[in-house]
């Protein structure tokens, strides 16, 4: 009999191989800790009166892939709803398998879903034409991903924050050559489908239809624990990326193609309402 680490290590390189117990006897990660074949699964794990040693093993391996799905399933409510679920848990199954948990925790655990929805989007449909609502539905899990990011990442919570007056007492001292820090929630997002409005329509408890396509900038935040999101104009999108990429504010409405007085002013004018709702730090 192995001593208790090896035992456990072997044991979880068992349970958690995508493919089932007799793989996850075979596979490099059980071998590595113990050479053994599933055979002789008993000198390790007693049977019982009703089940073999490999029965009872798969007991485990399947309580750990189904919690896995079910915290894929929490993480991505409205994705699933647009899915259903025999195609939700076809799509988990799949990335489960192909993109096995390597973190400690599990809120990392659908950080590489959108992608690999992504990676694996069908070219074409049945009839040899090329299907639009793989792109909605990776649109979606970004958007969802992005919002789990943003709810448990760091916020800016109990500590002060640039106030519209803040920033007009800054202009007039310093000028638009300053540069402003951005939350550290804050997130800027680019989709093809309005993503944003699907979301908070199946939240409400409706049941959306298929959003049409449409380029749309959004900014996520998160202030006194409540996630917002704020739709931009291709401007405004420009104006925020160059301030979150660190460049001062004049540079930043340069980018932004703000080259008369009426333009910048009304690009201050948005910059102070943002301020308001807790986009900047200092």
């Amino acid at each position: 009999m192995p001593d208790l680490d090896l035992l456990q290590r072997w044991f979880q390189a068992v349970i958690i191989h995508p493919d089932g117990v007799v793989a996850g006897v075979l596979g490099p990660d059980a071998q590595q800790h113990m050479d053994l074949s599933p055979d002789e699964l008993e000198r390790v794990v007693t049977r019982s009166r009703s089940l073999t040693a490999a029965d009872r093993v798969a007991i485990y391996g399947r309580a750990y892939h189904a919690r896995l799905t079910e915290c894929l399933e929490a993480e991505f409510r409205v994705l699933r709803q647009a899915l259903g679920d025999d195609l939700f848990r076809m799509f988990t199954r799949a990335y489960l398998s192909n993109c096995p948990s390597q973190s400690y925790t599990l809120a990392d655990l659908g950080k590489g879903f959108p992608g690999y929805l992504h990676d694996t989007r069908p070219a074409e449909g049945a009839e040899g034409k090329e299907e639009t609502w793989p792109d909605f539905i990776i649109d979606l899990a970004r958007f969802e991903r992005a919002f789990s990011e943003v709810y448990d990442g760091a916020g800016a919570e109990g500590a002060p924050m640039l106030s519209a007056e803040g920033l007009r007492t800054l202009l007039t001292d310093q000028g638009l050559e300053v540069p402003l820090a951005p939350a550290a929630s804050l997130r800027l997002l680019t989709f093809r489908y309005p993503v944003h409005d699907y979301f908070d329509a199946a939240r409400r408890g409706k049941e959306p239809e298929l959003p049409a396509p449409a380029e749309t900038f959004l900014a996520m935040n998160r202030r006194d624990y409540v996630v917002t999101t704020i739709e931009l104009s291709a401007t405004q999108h420009a104006l925020l990326s160059g301030l979150l990429e660190g460049e001062t504010l004049g540079q930043s409405l340069r980018r932004a193609g703000a080259s008369l007085p009426e333009e910048r002013e009304q690009l201050i004018a948005c910059i102070e309402k943002w301020s308001e709702q807790g986009f900047f730090c200092a």
